[in-house]
């Protein structure tokens, strides 16, 4: 086999990720300093469901909360993007996705703050802000997407599966595709069902854009539920049931397929999932899962009720191959 290659954080990548979120936040917080004498000397920067103000800040400390705040918000995505940016089955748009985090939240400062320019009037909560920040959000992260290089590909092999593994037999000539569907993982369809609930109740009383975030949650759950898995000659392919998210494993990067078992807490939860050892995962329940090794030495997991068909089937392709 191939020995293991280890993947170093490309520099592209490292100012996508981290320079990105900095930028945002250090900008927002220069543009409250430049326009500090024209807010309220008490700055409204909450607000309760019916979008009356009910929490101040000083518009002297204004311009650091909102960069705290805003960095914080993003810091988990972006450590995480960190860790995971040398594997090539991260998506590029993670890379954006803290700073798209950030600039939602520093965009909610800046906007509320915009709002209450030259006056000192509290202001109930101004609606149209929520849908200019998820747009500034989803804005960022498409950029960082976009500014992210493609990750390198993994080294290829034409070794044969080992020796010991499970072959499917198949005729001279002949080829196969597997296909079949990750298990509906219980946590995630009660996670789903109960956010579907909060929104239905909700809607009578609460806000439209509460309703667009609830909404936009309850259709990522319902995404995460299940799984689409085709493995054949090209690799094995996993997707969500909008297509999203996506992974692909090439034929060509996998060293050995076999049947295992996966854990959620080892991922720290389920859904797509990579882990600071850089194995990557889908997961939608604990238990039974197709196990993939690759040319880097690490491994993509996923959860499946009988993973020793495509497995089988895999080791008898990457027999052909060599």
């Amino acid at each position: 086999m191939n020995p293991e290659t280890t993947p170093t954080i490309d520099r592209r990548r490292l100012v996508t990720t981290l320079g990105l979120p900095l930028m945002i936040a250090l900008g927002a917080s220069l543009y409250l300093v430049a326009v500090r004498s024209r807010l309220p000397i008490e700055v409204a920067t909450h607000w309760n469901g019916d979008g009356v103000a009910d929490g101040f800040t000083s518009r002297d400390t204004l311009p650091w909360l909102a960069a705290v705040l805003s960095l914080v918000s993003g810091l988990p995505i972006t450590l995480i993007a960190l860790v995971a940016s040398t594997s090539p089955l991260m998506p590029r748009w993670l890379s954006g996705l803290g700073g798209g985090i950030v600039a939602f939240v520093a965009a909610i400062f800046l906007f509320t703050a915009q709002a209450q320019l030259d006056t000192e009037e509290i202001i109930e909560f101004p609606g149209w802000v929520i849908g200019l920040a998820t747009v500034a959000g989803l804005a960022v992260t498409a950029l960082g997407a976009v500014l992210t290089p493609p990750p390198e590909s993994l080294p290829a092999t034409t070794d044969p599966a080992p020796a010991d593994a499970l072959r499917h037999p198949l005729a001279e000539g002949a080829t196969a595709v597997w296909t079949g569907r990750t298990p509906f993982g219980m946590a995630m369809v009660i996670a789903t069902l109960l956010t579907t609930m909060l929104f239905l109740v909700l809607a009578a009383f609460t806000s439209w854009w509460m309703l667009a975030m609830l909404l936009v949650l309850a259709l990522v759950l319902i995404g995460s539920t299940s799984f689409a898995v085709t493995a054949g000659p090209a690799g094995v392919r996993v997707a969500g049931i909008f297509g999203f998210p996506r992974v692909t494993v090439p034929l060509a990067e996998i060293t050995a397929a076999e049947a295992g078992t996966i854990r959620a807490m080892q991922f720290g939860g389920w859904g797509y999932k990579i882990n600071l050892a850089g194995d990557s995962a889908v997961i939608t329940q604990s238990g039974s899962a197709l196990v993939l090794h690759r040319t880097d030495g690490k491994r993509f997991l996923v959860s499946l009720d009988r993973p020793e068909q495509p497995a089988a089937l895999l080791s008898t392709l990457m027999d052909r191959r060599a």
